[in-house]
């Protein structure tokens, strides 16, 4: 049996906030650690790796900064006589003792030498490339590990986000996720489906007017017609507080005005759909497109418009769990595959063919995506969005 030796913090330091916490070293089983490989490995890692020459390059750096800001004159004496002899050699030290002595017990650093003698300082800067090859290596550095300067510092791009999170983020999740999966899983949890995931918010970062934008251009290139719009039923499992909720509401109201629109929009988490309803927006936000659908309360927040409001049903339920509801002409379920195992997704997804009409269509996260074997949808993406349609 091979065993791993570990140095930790122990649990009961955890918590502490002194700084005598020590690391202990504890020893465990292989199989029961996880042991992730570095996918960056070759960037970071490796002995003569970007991230490893830039290291050294910046240790050199520092080492001429505090050789070049010590207390040394760095300086030559020119004197009236040659040093070819030894005992002119030992008047020459002499004489370079007698300033020293002069400079280290003067307070202001004074000293005097004969009248033929010459001094020529040499503080001067060091020429060399070394500054040049260190910000060469910094910029190849991030470049392999997918790092821009718009990154650091907040004004990337979502084109250039994506190619962050694809490069860099999700390789590393990737490699946690199935190392966890390998150790922690047996057989027999894999067979019923269990796993470990990884999941990130595609639209975190999204502004609100965005997100419903590129919902908006999904909906009007596929979903009906003007004449079909006579009554819209949508469903919504995993509304979380509502956001996405009322503004595929807006959408639909301001593409269809004419239309009966119902959204039933479901959640398991009981806080937040109990607060949905009463979801409020900031001034900028309500000054956006959303203006025509929200009004200004007493207390000066914006709130919904109750035509809106009452298009939206918000229900305290488990997707996997039957309902009575009628047959949908959209199913929003953005992130709610991801948090389920294989089994429970193919269950999820033939409820969903039961559900939507014949002319229907199937929104998933940026991150999920309907099984190759399933038959019922065919796939359809514009503007990073998702969309499948049924057969």
């Amino acid at each position: 049996m091979i065993h791993l030796c570990m140095s930790i913090f122990p649990t009961r330091n955890l918590h502490e906030t002194n700084k005598g916490s020590k690391k202990e070293e504890v020893i465990f089983q292989k199989r029961m650690v996880a042991i992730v490989e570095n996918p960056l490995y070759a960037v970071v890692n490796e002995p003569n790796s970007t991230a490893k020459r830039l290291m050294r390059k910046l240790s050199l750096l520092d080492f001429i900064d505090e050789r070049n800001g010590s207390d040394k004159l760095n300086m030559l004496i020119q004197l009236p006589y040659g040093v070819s002899r030894d005992r002119l050699r030992d008047r020459a030290q002499k004489n370079i003792a007698s300033i020293e002595e002069q400079l280290a017990n003067s307070r202001f650093g004074i000293a005097y030498t004969d009248s033929a003698e010459k001094v020529f300082q040499l503080n001067r800067p060091l020429d060399n490339t070394l500054l040049g090859q260190i910000e060469f290596l910094t910029g190849l550095l991030y470049s392999q590990l997918g790092i821009t300067k718009e990154i650091m510092d907040g004004t990337a791009t979502p084109e250039t986000m994506l190619n962050y999170y694809t490069r860099t983020i999700e390789p590393i999740l990737a490699a946690v996720a199935d190392e966890m999966k390998r150790k922690f899983l047996t057989k027999n949890a894999r067979t019923r489906g269990q796993t470990i995931a990884y999941y990130r918010d595609q639209f975190r970062l999204v502004p609100l007017d965005k997100l419903a934008e590129m919902l908006g251009t999904m909906i009007t290139n596929r979903v009906m017609t003007s004449n079909e719009a006579r009554q819209i039923v949508v469903w919504n499992p995993g509304c979380g507080k509502g956001y996405e909720t009322y503004s595929l509401a807006c959408i639909l109201k301001r593409r269809y005005p004419d239309a009966r629109i119902k959204i039933y929009a479901h959640e398991v988490d009981l806080l937040s759909i109990s607060n949905a309803p009463l979801l409020t927006l900031p001034s900028d936000v309500a000054e956006t497109w959303y203006k025509p659908f929200v009004s200004k309360t007493v207390t000066g927040e914006y709130t919904f418009i109750q035509s809106i409001k009452d298009m939206i049903l918000f229900e305290y339920h488990d997707c996997m769990h039957t309902n009575a509801m009628p047959a949908v002409d959209i199913i929003f379920a953005r992130d709610v595959l991801s948090f389920m195992g294989e089994q429970a997704q193919k269950d999820l997804l033939n409820e969903f063919g039961e559900k939507v009409k014949g002319n229907g269509c199937l929104f998933l996260g940026d991150n999920e995506q309907v099984p190759g074997g399933n038959t019922n949808w065919s796939a359809k993406s514009a503007n990073q969005i998702s969309m499948y349609l049924k057969h």
